[in-house]
Order: C-alpha cells, then sequence, then structure tokens
C-alpha cells in the first residue's frame, strides 16, 4: 500500500502504516487521509515544526504522536 486511500478497513492493533510523500504534496496527503474516514491515532515524524503544526491543525483525529518511538 502506498496511499492512504488503500486502507479499506480500520484494524486495531499494533500495525503500522507508513506514506512517504513529495513536501509539495502534503496538501493531497492530508486530503486522502481525511477521506478516509479513519481518526483514532495519527503519528507524524518531521523534523520541521511548521509542518508538524500544519497537520495537526489540519487533521481532527483521537490522538497524535510527534516523532515517537
Amino acid at each position: 500500500m502506498s496511499r492512504a486511500e488503500d486502507l479499506s478497513e480500520e484494524i486495531f492493533g499494533p500495525i503500522l502504516h507508513v506514506v512517504r510523500y513529495r513536501a509539495d504534496h502534503l496538501e493531497r496527503v492530508l486530503q486522502s487521509i481525511e477521506r478516509t474516514g479513519y481518526g483514532l491515532t495519527l503519528g507524524i515524524h518531521s523534523r520541521i515544526d511548521d509542518t508538524v503544526e500544519a497537520v495537526v491543525e489540519r487533521l481532527s483525529v483521537g490522538n497524535i504522536y510527534v516523532n515517537r518511538t
């Protein structure tokens, strides 16, 4: 799976879905995540504070983890 749209159902468990994208496609990625209808937990890994802030403000999810190991 290389896109958020590839997720066809919500599965609970220790599962990680990683989507790599070009920086100039961030808005498309966020729209894609939003369209899935899922929103329990979101993990963000970024060294750029403005990017983290933009994602946190843009998506409505239950838990957001930033740079968590």
